[in-house]
């Protein structure tokens, strides 16, 4: 009877512990509205570590948006993940995707660009003389210059630019990022 006794309340204290891990890693959001957060994802300072993979940590910003922080300080807010097709959608805050993979380095990170969202674009400095371009960034223009975006597989001579131009950097832009 004592055994039994003892036994019992082993199971119990068992099922308590594993109910308690399982919660532990649940399904989080950020918010009402954001996407759901599991394994191998998991909410950063919410959650501990084995819940997820080392470098999948996201986060919940004063807005109560998702964010995935990459290395260099790369924030992007988080619009959507794909479990399935392992496929996360991302969108610059400031609106400026650009401005954000300017300074991306995804060979420290566990994330690639999708193949059908990749884009190589070089980006131009450019008097401001040409108004209205349809290729122009204007998150990054001033009123002294305007960057001009151009497939890096065309020639700038191709396009109708009027204002002297100098070659800025090469990017990988679109205004939502999908990430591997």
């Amino acid at each position: 009877m004592t055994i039994s006794f003892f036994i019992l309340l082993f199971m119990v204290g068992l099922k308590v512990n594993i109910g308690a891990c399982q919660n532990e890693c649940s399904e989080k959001h950020c918010g009402d509205f954001g996407p759901p957060i599991k394994f191998p994802f998991r909410l950063k300072d919410k959650q501990p570590d084995h819940c997820g993979y080392p470098g999948f940590d996201l986060s919940c910003n004063g807005s109560n948006n998702t964010v995935l922080e990459l290395p260099i300080s790369v924030k992007f807010n988080v619009t959507h993940i794909n479990y399935k097709s392992q496929v996360i959608q991302v969108v610059d805050p400031d609106g400026c995707v650009p401005r954000q993979l300017h300074k991306l380095n995804l060979s420290a990170s566990a994330f690639q660009f999708k193949g059908d969202y990749q884009y190589d674009y070089t980006l131009f400095n450019c008097s401001p003389a040409d108004r209205n371009l349809y290729y122009q960034i204007p998150c990054l223009s001033e009123t002294s210059h305007q960057i001009l975006a151009i497939s890096s597989h065309s020639s700038i001579d191709a396009f109708p630019i009027s204002s002297p131009c100098s070659r800025k950097s090469c990017s990988t832009s679109r205004r939502a990022v999908h990430l591997l």
